[in-house]
């Protein structure tokens, strides 16, 4: 038991010597980890704090950052958790359900939640007025709800991941008050959600890859062909069977199959790699003019957008942040809207998709954009 005991000690030591002489000489590449978390503010060190043990964390803080094979120890260490006990950290963003999917801790949080929101009859009277004042002009401000992967592929969220037996009560609290208080404000809408479930039971296929945060590309499509649906009717513009993409799973996905995957740092993972971006087609017709805003769930509208028809000049506000050219097909700058050129742009479109995604509610996913509209609609200054 001794010759264990100092054995062990002495691999201990023989890592922590071989991982500072790499940190100072660099001899082998340490491996790459996904670290989406900033490095915390240093603590100055002060020996008056030896005895309350403030100290030595904040060595032990520096060391771990510093310590060059920290990406083979976490790589190794999170493997061998998740091979024997089918877990990830306890501070892991990701949650292992049943048969190896993953899940992230924002969606089982969602599928949890106990509050009622009341603040989403506040945000469904504000698209409502939006909605109606913009819609006098020949525009349309179109919400999109789009689902959770928890709420499509519940049956592989484990039971120690629920608080809920039978049907949570964020499905009648949350998401389904957000319905109804669209309905009762007589808001033009596209209900993701349900088209996803239907989709869900009608082919008996995931909507959302296992190892994926975001739906998969043909989901994506039938909620966004739903969505140009509902647009080309309520503006009154005909479109043909040319002017959008089939739902056939031949087009490429923004967002890949396997990120949630990438966020676990191990070995063996498989690349978080998301197709290529297709050419955008040139504009055939100007009489529709999308914009999109919302989470990277709406990446996939993005691309989608570039082989129609008509959005090939259209442009992604993703978070209401970063804007992505789809002609470019790159992000080109930030939202600014102070800017007259993104003013002018923005109020030429007569097509605006807005996601609310329903495990934010009531957080709309596009951020201040109602309130930005509003601003350079009335040429006003926005005041935050």
């Amino acid at each position: 038991m001794r010759a264990r005991l100092i054995l062990f000690v002495a691999v201990i030591w023989l890592m922590l010597v071989a991982g500072v002489v790499n940190a100072r000489f660099g001899l082998v590449r340490d491996a790459r980890l996904f670290d989406g978390a900033p490095p915390a503010k240093a603590h100055r060190l002060r020996l008056a704090e030896l005895w309350s043990g403030r100290y030595q964390a904040e060595v032990e803080r520096r060391l771990e950052r510093w310590w060059g094979l920290r990406g083979f120890a976490i790589r190794t260490d999170n493997t061998v958790n998740l091979a024997l006990f089918k877990e990830t950290r306890p501070t892991a963003t990701v949650v292992v359900g049943r048969d190896g999917w993953l899940f992230h801790a924002e969606d089982t949080s969602f599928l949890n939640r106990t509050d009622d929101c009341v603040a989403c009859d506040q945000l469904a009277a504000r698209l409502g007025q939006v909605q109606r004042r913009l819609l006098a002009s020949g525009r349309l401000v179109l919400p999109v709800l789009t689902a959770a992967k928890t709420t499509t592929e519940r049956g592989q969220v484990p039971a120690r991941w629920r608080r809920f037996a039978g049907e949570p009560r964020s499905d009648r609290a949350i998401t389904q008050r957000m319905l109804d208080a669209l309905a009762r404000e007589s808001v033009l809408f596209v209900d993701g959600r349900a088209i996803a479930l239907e989709r869900r039971s009608r082919t008996g296929q995931p909507v959302f890859p296992r190892e994926a945060r975001h739906w998969g590309s043909s989901p994506a499509c039938e909620v966004f062909r739903a969505a140009i649906d509902q647009a080309a009717r309520t503006l009154g513009l005909p479109l043909g069977p040319a002017d959008v993409p089939a739902c056939d799973g031949s087009l490429p996905s923004r967002n890949s199959p396997h990120d949630l995957g990438h966020l676990l740092n191990i070995w063996g993972g498989a690349r978080n790699r998301a197709d290529a971006a297709p050419p955008a087609r040139t504009p055939l017709r100007h009489d529709l003019r999308p914009v999109v805003v919302g989470s990277s769930f709406m990446w996939d509208f993005a691309y989608l957008l570039a082989q129609t028809s008509f959005g090939g000049d259209g442009r992604f506000y993703y978070y209401d942040d970063a804007v992505f050219d789809i002609s470019a097909g790159d992000i080109t700058g930030k939202v600014d809207p102070t800017d007259p050129a993104w003013r002018d742009w923005t109020q030429s479109r007569n097509l605006y998709l807005v996601e609310l995604y329903e495990a934010y509610l009531p957080s709309p996913a596009f951020g201040l954009f109602l309130d930005q509209l509003d601003a350079a609609f009335q040429s006003q200054a926005l005041v935050p």
